[in-house]
């Protein structure tokens, strides 16, 4: 079965999220639950809840989601690619100065 792991780079995402808080620049997108400030224990429990709801897999921890097939996969991938283009994450990515995180997929060998 498909892992993918979430590599947050934590300083990035603090500088970020300190700027965006303070500003206000953009509404908060529906994913993410209250009202500004966001911290960034909510906003990562937020990015994995959004990316997770394309799965019927499993968030492990707080940096990784367990998709149950390869369709799964792809489906949380493009989730990624929805949290890319959203308003707020771009605010805080370039507020940050910096990517936010990298991804990392992996899968297993076994015989299907």
């Amino acid at each position: 079965d498909p892992a993918i792991a979430l590599n947050i780079f934590v300083d990035n995402l603090q500088r970020g999220l300190n700027a965006v808080n303070a500003a206000a620049p953009v509404p908060l997108p529906a994913w993410i639950p209250g009202a500004y400030p966001v911290s960034m224990d909510e906003f990562i429990s937020a990015v994995l809840q959004f990316v997770q709801q394309s799965t019927n897999g499993n968030v492990v921890d707080n940096f990784s989601i367990a998709p149950n097939s390869g369709p799964e996969s792809m489906a949380v991938a493009g989730r990624f690619v929805e949290l890319n283009l959203d308003p707020f994450v771009i605010s805080v990515a370039n507020a940050a100065g910096g990517f936010l995180a990298r991804l990392h997929g992996f899968y297993d060998r076994k015989a299907a």
